[in-house]
């Protein structure tokens, strides 16, 4: 399975409409998740905003994070059971619920402030469960042949989603207060009404809903047992989880440099948005390729990212301000190529994957890579105070490249025959490659250094000729007599005193 070709319908891949049930499944979504990425946004805003305080404002954050991970696995096991259609209305309709709750009793009554908290909590499981459930029915709406161009044209939504919707939040939510909660009910209303046009049904898993907790237990490990199974996706399974734990630390390295550097507030938002932006290209460009090598794709973003972050790691060695311009551009690659990836597995996923087993794989995927992003956030705070910001990129330079090239042996091997000669080869590079690749890095950095030595020293040559000039007096003009008054300038300067 690993080498299998996903290969896209040239005929249908332009100019044939899509289905009308996943239009409209495609636009609900749209609406939705900007809704979700405008009340990620403003209900930390809003907690400050009423109460000054930053402890409610990182509960408030951290509340719509913690179901997003806590709730996935058991979301995968009730999806793959139920109506997955009915699941999308209904979590619309209880996220609509919690809004009316905030918006009634906190801004107009004057109820406790904590009880954002609580709506962000109810949000983030509405949007759990809404997710799990739209990536599982998005393979019974679009033909087999499309599904590339079907689930890249998902990413490009996911995007921009994100990227409108927390600019258009802030925006909302500097007019007043209770703008951005109307607007989050608004998208959740409107995706509800999406979801009820739909003539078809998503087709209704064969078993039935599970009534004890030994069937969820049995549901789950079913799940994780496919996802492990599978080789590859296993490999993008510890692929995604080591590089979405390892690059948190890129926008905390912006924040510090542009805080070293004086930055106003807005340049840095405007250089931590080159992710994102990355990412929309990115998946624009993926949902347009005509066929996906999932094995081959996953090498060649592993090595990309390693070159990326080799190339952080020289720029850390030269300056911090060469550094701080190399990260948003960097950043930006990352997330280009990070959308390959995702558009790659989604449509792995749903070919490869049975329907009645999807959503436990899919939210099983979720719960490793996405329980990494705030583990990484969190460590890495605690790297950059050990190491320094200068020496964060050569650490994850190194711990990638050693992922990249661990990854090209074991394929080679898996594709070859691992007998047992190359076996024992496969043992030895697997205990040499963290050291062969931190070899590689030094000497890089090396090599770095002395070229900065030798800028160093061109520059104290030159400025050293220049102070001789100063010293040296002008030569006499031609046809001057010898004892002509000299004019004040021409006087030798008085040597330089220790």
């Amino acid at each position: 399975m690993i080498d299998r070709t996903l290969r896209a319908s040239p005929a249908k891949a332009r100019g044939t409409p899509w289905p009308r049930d996943f239009t409209l499944l495609w636009r609900g979504t749209a609406v939705s998740q900007f809704g979700a990425a405008n009340a990620a946004l403003t209900g930390p805003l809003l907690a400050l905003a009423l109460t000054g305080s930053p402890v409610l404002a990182g509960w408030v954050t951290a509340c719509g994070a913690l179901p997003r991970i806590a709730l996935l696995l058991p979301a995968g096991v009730l999806v793959d059971r139920w109506d997955r259609r009915r699941v999308m209305i209904g979590s619309q309709l209880v996220r609509i619920a919690a809004i009316v709750v905030l918006l009634g009793a906190v801004l107009l009554l004057d109820a406790s402030p904590w009880l954002i908290a609580v709506c962000a909590a109810v949000q983030g499981a509405c949007t759990t469960f809404y997710t799990t459930a739209e990536t599982a029915a998005v393979p019974t709406l679009v033909e087999p042949g499309r599904l590339p161009r079907a689930i890249g044209r998902n990413e490009t939504r996911l995007h921009a989603a994100e990227m409108t919707g927390r600019s258009g939040g802030g925006l909302l939510f500097g007019l007043w207060h209770g703008l951005p909660p109307l607007a989050d009910i608004a998208s959740a209303l409107t995706a509800v009404l999406m979801l009820l046009r739909m003539r078809g049904r998503t087709p209704r898993p064969a078993r039935a809903a599970p009534a004890r907790f030994g069937d969820l237990a049995r549901d789950l490990g079913e799940g994780f047992g496919h996802l492990w199974g599978d080789r590859l996706l296993r490999r993008v399974l510890l692929v995604c989880t080591v590089t979405n734990f390892l690059f948190q630390n890129l926008p905390l390295l912006l924040l510090f440099l542009g805080r070293e550097r004086h930055l106003p507030g807005v340049v840095v938002g405007l250089l931590c948005a080159a992710s994102g932006l990355g990412g929309l290209v990115g998946a624009s460009v993926a949902s347009r390729r005509r066929w996906v090598r999932p094995a081959r794709l996953v090498i060649g973003c592993v090595w990309a990212w390693a070159l990326l972050s080799a190339g952080l790691a020289l720029a850390g060695t030269v300056s911090s301000g060469l550094l701080l311009v190399a990260l948003p551009l960097a950043s930006g690659c990352i997330g280009f190529v990070g959308a390959h990836l995702n558009v790659a597995l989604g449509v792995y996923q749903a070919t490869a994957v049975s329907p009645g087993m999807l959503g436990r794989v899919v939210s099983a995927n979720r719960f490793f890579t996405g329980g990494a992003v705030p583990l990484g956030a969190m460590f890495s705070g605690y790297l950059v105070t050990s190491v320094g910001l200068r020496q964060v990129p050569t650490i994850v330079a190194v711990v990638v490249g050693t992922l990249a090239l661990l990854l090209t042996l074991r394929t080679l091997l898996d594709a070859r025959g691992a007998g047992p000669n190359r076996l024992g080869t496969a043992r030895a590079v697997l205990a040499l490659g963290p050291a062969f690749t931190l070899r590689i890095v030094s000497r890089a950095r090396d090599s770095a250094g002395g070229g900065r030595e030798a800028l160093r020293g061109a520059a104290r040559a030159r400025a050293a000729g220049r102070a001789a000039r100063c010293r040296t007096p002008p030569a006499s003009p031609p046809g001057s007599a010898a004892g002509s008054p000299r004019a004040p300038w021409s006087e030798p300067l008085p040597a330089a005193r220790d």
